[in-house]
């Protein structure tokens, strides 16, 4: 997390990757990325998660409760 002119910028990762199943991509992936430094740039403001192509809003509720 640093900031500077444009507000905060965040950068972080899944150290253990985000798949148990050997087969998969990503099964090492973010461990690999890990051992080189190479983080990932996170949205952090609204406007940066809202300009994310897969950005899409769910809302849950329990039943009966309103």
């Amino acid at each position: 997390m640093t900031f500077d002119e444009q507000g905060p910028r965040a950068q972080g990762l899944l150290a253990f990757s985000e798949s148990s199943n050997p087969q998969s991509a990503h099964s090492r992936d973010q461990t690999e990325a890990f051992s080189k430094k190479q983080w990932s740039e996170l949205p952090f403001t609204e406007q940066q998660i809202k300009a994310d192509l897969a950005y899409q809003v769910q809302v849950i509720s329990e039943e009966g409760s309103r």
